[in-house]
């Protein structure tokens, strides 16, 4: 086994062991080449046979947890698979785990959300029971959370069985663009690992090697877009750094030699970072150029205009 991530209690109970350096001694003994300890609020924990690192969670007010640990594993697993080092690696994972932590707390002030979803897990139960999911406002399935699939524990089926604030439909339904755009003013938001200056995003491969699947994206990018008052918003790092230190950016003049293309230059509404927001809706491809290098990390910015400027985007 060349990854093993197991949260605390889980290291506790295989291992036998109260420290984390003790449990993952346990694991290495039984074979595991790498061993990452998810420890919360207390961060995470790595060990393998030539070093071991500790870094402290991001600082963040959780409202629920839910979900925040296959955040991390997700975002490690992206991170490794581009060539990060352990130490970026695990500082990513630690702050995907955060944002899904504290997301909840963002959307505690709103009130009468709706929700068209493909899954339905406990985060989206918290926000119904505390009234900001009510769906009162919904011009399509009023009084209804809809939803295809969802996961979650013992405690979330519990308040899902028989309740009727919650509809489920097949997948083929529930994503169907067409269905999608019913609902005025929805908003979809998804994620991207790189995207060119003519606004072609992909969301799946990291090059040549597939890392996730197409899933929902592309359907809900098109529902929102149709949708009367829709958005869809596409996010992504400005840039990310292999394990030798080497930064790149995100954002680039072409998608690298064998990126699969998501969702379409002629789908895509805004793109984000934490640089800003670029909104492409049709728009052409200088003005797409220009703002996408806008939100682009600042030191890619000048090699961007140069490349744009070269290959003929800007003039």
């Amino acid at each position: 086994m060349d990854y093993i991530t197991p949260n605390e209690d889980e290291a506790r109970y295989y291992s036998g062991k109260d420290s984390p350096e003790e449990m993952a001694d346990v694991f290495l003994g039984f074979g595991a080449k790498n061993v990452v300890i998810k420890l919360g609020g207390k961060g995470c924990y790595f060990k393998n046979a030539e070093t071991s690192i500790h870094l402290p969670a991001c600082a963040v007010k959780a409202v629920d947890a839910t979900g925040a640990g296959d955040n991390f594993a997700a975002g490690l697993a992206c991170e490794i698979l581009r060539g990060s080092s352990m130490t970026d690696a695990l500082r990513f994972a630690n702050a995907c785990g955060g944002v899904s932590a504290a997301i909840g707390e963002a959307l505690m002030v709103r009130r009468d959300l709706g929700c068209h979803s493909e899954m339905f897990t406990e985060p989206l139960a918290k926000l119904m029971q505390a009234g900001v999911i009510n769906n009162s406002r919904k011009s399509f399935c009023p009084g209804k959370t809809v939803f295809t699939n969802a996961l979650g524990s013992r405690a979330h089926y519990a308040y899902m069985d028989r309740n009727p604030a919650l509809e489920a439909r097949p997948c083929g339904w529930v994503n169907d663009p067409r269905v999608i755009a019913r609902n005025d003013n929805m908003i979809s938001v998804n994620g991207a690992l790189c995207v060119d200056l003519a606004g072609q995003v992909c969301a799946e491969s990291i090059g040549f090697r597939q890392f996730s699947g197409t899933g929902g994206q592309v359907d809900f990018v098109r529902g929102a877009r149709w949708s009367k008052g829709g958005k869809s918003f596409l996010t992504l790092a400005s840039q990310h750094v292999d394990k030798a230190g080497r930064r790149s950016s995100n954002i680039s003049l072409t998608l690298p030699p064998g990126s699969i293309v998501t969702t379409p230059r002629a789908d895509v509404h805004c793109i984000v970072t934490e640089y800003g927001v670029a909104d492409l809706m049709d728009e052409p491809v200088d003005i797409r150029a220009k703002r996408l290098i806008a939100i682009a990390h600042p030191d890619f910015r000048d090699q961007l205009l140069f490349d744009a400027k070269k290959a003929g985007y800007i003039i």
